[in-house]
């Protein structure tokens, strides 16, 4: 079934994907893990909403794929170090 264009279907959809994996990413083979439905040809390059182009990986293996995520990851890890860094000075400035 195609699901492009009815993004009320997603929840179920990216369900589907992880069960088929047997809950398991399909790139490192990790389980126990937090899974995201990853399209393989993105919508932007002419994939569609199918479980044929989907495949259930971790996030580790999702920043892979996706630079803009890693940047965020970057950007989160700098300020939170920066964040504790200043806590830190703060605390033991006399």
């Amino acid at each position: 079934m195609d699901y492009s264009n009815k993004w009320p279907y997603w929840k179920d959809l990216s369900k589907r994907v992880k069960e088929l994996a047997n809950y398991t990413c399909e790139d490192c083979g990790k389980t126990r893990i937090r899974l995201y439905a990853h399209h393989i040809v993105p919508i932007s390059k002419g994939g569609r909403n199918t479980l044929d182009n989907l495949k259930a990986i971790c996030y580790t293996c999702h920043l892979k794929y996706h630079v803009h995520l890693q940047e965020r990851e970057k950007e989160k890890t700098k300020h939170k170090n920066s964040k504790s860094k200043i806590l830190f000075e703060n605390y033991y400035s006399f």
